[in-house]
């Protein structure tokens, strides 16, 4: 900052003045540079702790023996009713009966970056059909039995959890 009082010399910088703005200018930047790293903080952590897991889904590294792989005309066999189908993140899943809940997974750095695959559990379901990246897989699940589907990249996996509970958070009296 110089001042001009009309003297015949050049105005010049009065001590310490220099450092004044120079502080001044940086303190400015920081304070940008900080609020700008706030601002960013929301995109690079996953919205939950569940989805800092590399391998996530409904069930995340589902715990059960393998679902059984059955052929297309086994899946078709003596149903009259037609068979439940339904699209989710670039798969497509057919079963015959039950409920299913669903979820984007992607594996990557922290759930950030890397391919969004579908992982689906399904209520009794009987026999699952999965198709994704135009490979299709056929699994069955037995009667009465929980099952967690994963639509990778690189194919599906089936895995049978347990049996389905109506009240899974309930007790048995005994």
């Amino acid at each position: 900052m110089a001042t001009d009082f009309g003297a015949p010399t050049r105005p010049s910088w009065r001590r310490g003045q220099r450092w004044a703005v120079a502080r001044s200018v940086g303190g400015k930047a920081a304070l940008v540079v900080g609020l700008l790293l706030v601002a960013s903080v929301p995109t690079a952590i996953p919205l939950s702790i569940e989805q800092m897991n590399i391998d996530k889904g409904p069930s995340s590294n589902p715990i059960g023996k393998p679902c059984r792989r059955i052929s297309q005309a086994l899946f078709n066999r003596g149903w009259t009713a037609p068979p439940r189908t339904f699209a989710f993140v670039g798969a497509t899943f057919t079963r015959r009966r039950g409920d299913a809940d669903c979820s984007a997974g992607r594996h990557g750095l922290l759930g950030l970056v890397g391919p969004v695959y579908p992982v689906c559990e399904f209520d009794a379901p009987v026999e699952l059909a999965v198709t994704s990246g135009g490979k299709a897989a056929w699994f069955d699940v037995r009667p009465g039995y929980t099952a967690v589907v994963e639509a990778r990249p690189d194919g599906s996996r089936c895995t049978i959890t347990g049996l389905f509970q109506f009240y899974p958070s309930r007790t048995p009296k005994s």
